[in-house]
């Protein structure tokens, strides 16, 4: 972040990244307004090895995969839909949500700092994950039970599949973390769960 002393610059509209669709054409503007087109072939993650498959719900990781290879002259630059909104921002040849900044800004803006809620625990994104026979499509699947400071300890657990959280479903477009990172420390959340082949609901407070 920085500051400048101005007035009259235009002002960039923030978009919201979770409404991008796949095949969408999105503009490309780096290095002194330069200007490209490209497509969205994925919006997930980068799954290089099995262990990827495991992600922490306190982390940020999904991207947004274009038809176009981003080399070094790209970074900084900003992703744009046709509105002229702002959907990303690249990053060492990654796209980056730009879903993931939008509470960030707000937190500097009001309190100069940065923080974030934590949960604490380990899962597979169901939506973003292929041929796990029997499992559902969608939902978070808790992968070990988290540890004893964790947030979710005893109230989640190993197997547990997290549908909902607060009556928001996970879905390709919203997953677990990426809906976590519109709460605040303290918060309590609901989360719908299938465990043992029953729905429950259960509420953590995020530290």
């Amino acid at each position: 972040f920085g500051k400048m002393t101005a007035s009259g610059l235009p002002v960039a509209s923030l978009g919201d990244s979770s409404q991008l669709t796949i095949g969408q054409t999105l503009i490309l503007i780096y290095q002194r307004k330069n200007i490209v087109f490209a497509h969205i072939k994925k919006i997930g993650y980068n799954f290089k090895n099995r262990q990827d498959l495991i992600l922490s719900s306190d982390n940020l990781d999904k991207e947004i995969f274009l038809d176009l290879p981003l080399d070094n002259t790209f970074n900084g630059g900003v992703v744009a839909n046709f509105k002229g909104e702002i959907v990303g921002l690249i990053n060492n040849g990654i796209v980056i949500p730009v879903n993931y900044f939008k509470t960030v800004v707000s937190q500097i803006l009001d309190k100069q700092k940065i923080t974030r809620p934590i949960l604490g625990l380990n899962y597979i994104d169901l939506a973003q994950t292929e041929g796990l026979i029997g499992l559902r499509d969608r939902g978070a699947l808790v992968y070990g039970n988290p540890l004893k400071a964790s947030p979710a300890f005893e109230k989640l657990k190993d197997g547990d599949i997290i549908e909902k959280v607060d009556d928001v479903e996970l879905n390709s477009a919203r997953g677990l973390a990426d809906l976590l990172n519109n709460y605040k420390k303290g918060d309590r959340v609901e989360f719908l769960i299938l465990r043992g082949g029953q729905e429950q609901t259960i509420e953590v407070r995020l530290n």
